[in-house]
């Protein structure tokens, strides 16, 4: 085999091979990631509900799959509404701006947990509004949802105007905690309660995300796009005589 090869045309080649290489590798581990994500939801969506945010902790430590998981657990509503006991995060509503309410409740084990409790029109994210205590040992029953930080791009969050755009109930610039704080009691941060009323947390139906999962296609396409490089590299060589098999060099 006789190969002179293009020394600008090999540099570039090299480049775009280590480029196209990294990006299949790194969809080939985001298809790993996503693949356990999906059966953790779906482990967590159909388990028996918890009865207990005790359940819950101990389901987390023991690293158990928790988001999506059914809940039921006795818990009241602090009956003082506003930014000291509720926060709002930015959603959609019928394409139109909305927020969604997260309240401070005292649940069972003296845990003080945010329960998204209902969603408002942006014209109604300030209005007051009185919030009565649930009945003493009434169950709440929802979806234990983690915490999600948010994503690359997303906007920043204004604390001083209740403007949030990811679950971070106690944050730096505004710590929730400072004039609620009980020694006996705290605020959990890892996870919400996503409310949805209910019987019994066994009369609600599994809830699974609509999350895609194509990253075994982007995988392909990657290293497919680095096979072809590698054709059109050799093809080139081939065509000016700098590459031949066989016969005198």
């Amino acid at each position: 085999m006789y190969f002179a090869p293009m020394k600008w045309f090999t540099v570039l080649t090299l480049i775009m091979l280590a480029i196209l290489l990294t990006l299949g590798t790194w969809q080939y581990h985001r298809l790993q990631w996503k693949t356990a994500l999906l059966a953790d939801i779906d482990a967590a969506a159909e388990a028996a509900p918890f009865t207990s945010l005790s359940d819950v902790n101990r389901a987390i430590k023991d690293g158990d799959p928790v988001d999506f998981r059914r809940v039921g657990t006795p818990a009241i509503y602090f009956s003082d509404s506003g930014a000291a006991t509720e926060f709002h995060v930015f959603t959609t509503r019928d394409k139109q701006t909305a927020w969604r309410i997260y309240r401070l409740a005292l649940a069972e084990g003296g845990h003080r947990v945010f329960i998204a409790a209902e969603t408002v029109d942006d014209a109604e994210k300030d209005s007051p509004r009185k919030v009565e205590d649930n009945g003493k040992g009434q169950i709440i029953t929802g979806y234990i949802r983690l915490r999600q930080d948010p994503s690359f791009g997303s906007p920043k969050s204004t604390p001083s105007l209740n403007r949030y755009f990811s679950f971070n109930p106690v944050p730096d610039e505004y710590d929730w905690a400072s004039a609620y704080a009980v020694p006996t009691q705290r605020i959990i941060s890892d996870y919400y309660m996503d409310a949805v009323p209910a019987k019994s947390a066994a009369d609600l139906p599994p809830k699974k995300p609509d999350i895609r999962n194509n990253h075994f296609d982007y995988m392909l396409t990657w290293y497919s796009f680095a096979v072809i490089l590698i054709i059109i590299y050799i093809i080139m060589h081939m065509r000016a005589g700098q590459l031949r098999f066989g016969g005198r060099s």
